[in-house]
């Protein structure tokens, strides 16, 4: 597991961001993906997540603050994968 962009610590004004992240699994079937901010689960993709490839998720109408992130991923064998630290990013509005 690895996050992308936005760069731990980035600062930005918009109030909906995109986080990019890649999994990757030895069998190559990845059955879903959690996006976890604040140490909650928020949405979970369980479509279209490829090994190997970049892959995002949206969040829209954030508000003033900071936020962590990060992502657990479940192969077809219920294994579990997550990015070894969190990422910070900030929206100040």
């Amino acid at each position: 597991m690895s996050l992308g962009t936005p760069l731990n610590g980035t600062r930005s004004g918009s109030v909906n961001r995109t986080l990019y992240y890649t999994a990757t699994d030895n069998s190559g079937s990845i059955e879903n993906c959690t996006l976890i901010i604040n140490g909650v689960d928020n949405q979970t993709n369980s479509s279209g997540v490829i090994s190997g490839t970049e892959n995002n998720f949206t969040l829209y109408n954030l508000i003033d603050g900071n936020y962590t992130w990060d992502v657990s991923c479940f192969d077809k064998f219920n294994n579990s994968g997550l990015n070894a630290s969190q990422k910070t990013f900030f929206v100040d509005l």
